[in-house]
């Protein structure tokens, strides 16, 4: 995917879009070969690689009700700010999750180059009325 003449808007629906279809190799394509990657401010990785082994830990398994839903909170220049809210339901265990979070990109050549991001996790049980937080 190229976002090099997008609008700041058009970026995020893009992403959005492609995450809510779980298909990795489209996700792939959103990324710059040289990314790096943090996750809750720790570095999680580098190069396609590494991006790629944590998406298959993360969409490996299918989630039929996966839904992500990203917002621009600010632009300048090629740096972007999201916020997002996914949620969706374990098929093994039924349990249902939500995460929200916010993450701060780079883009250059028209995908992005550095990936900052922040989340809070949180499983509603089977029969629970309670969330509990997990991350």
């Amino acid at each position: 995917m190229s976002t090099t003449s997008a609008t700041p808007e058009a970026i995020v629906a893009a992403v959005e879009a492609v995450y809510n279809a779980q298909e990795v190799e489209r996700i792939m394509a959103l990324f710059h070969p040289e990314i790096v990657f943090f996750w809750n401010g720790q570095p999680a990785g580098r190069g396609l690689a590494d991006l790629r082994r944590w998406h298959e830990e993360r969409f490996g398994r299918p989630r039929p009700d996966y839904r992500i839903r990203k917002r621009l909170h600010a632009a300048a220049g090629d740096a972007l700010a999201v916020e997002w809210e996914a949620s969706w339901t374990d098929p093994a265990t039924n349990s249902e999750w939500q995460t929200y979070g916010g993450e701060m990109w780079t883009l250059q050549e028209g995908r992005l180059r550095e990936w900052h991001a922040y989340a809070q996790l949180y499983r509603r049980d089977r029969g629970a009325s309670a969330w509990t937080a997990v991350l």
